[in-house]
């Protein structure tokens, strides 16, 4: 859609720099995610996950961590998407579980 509308606004000779920019951001960031191979990690991962879908993306629970450490995955739910979750009310939420986790830290 976005590459449709850069097209469009591109014929009525508009200046699209940023559209395209844009683009090009988004598609540098698919190829990476694509390409990406995590490795496993020998320690405890704490998942802070909104519980709101976003991006029409269905992912599992731990949101592909399982089978990457063996220490264990404990998954926290912040309210909202996942953009939503850095403003506020749901922002407050997520810093007081990331201080709670990490004050559990030995």
């Amino acid at each position: 859609a976005r590459v449709r509308e850069a097209e469009r606004l591109l014929q009525l000779g508009a200046d699209v720099s940023d559209q395209v920019r844009l683009i090009q951001v988004r598609e540098a960031h698919t190829r990476a995610f694509e390409s990406y191979v995590p490795k496993p990690l020998d320690a405890p991962v704490l998942l802070l996950r909104a519980n709101s879908e976003s991006d029409r993306c269905h992912y599992t629970d731990q949101l592909g961590w399982e089978g990457l450490t063996p220490a264990g995955i404990t998954v926290r739910t912040i309210s909202g998407t996942h953009l939503e979750i850095f403003k506020e009310p749901h922002l407050s939420v997520l810093v007081k579980q990331l201080a709670e986790s990490i004050s559990t830290l030995p």
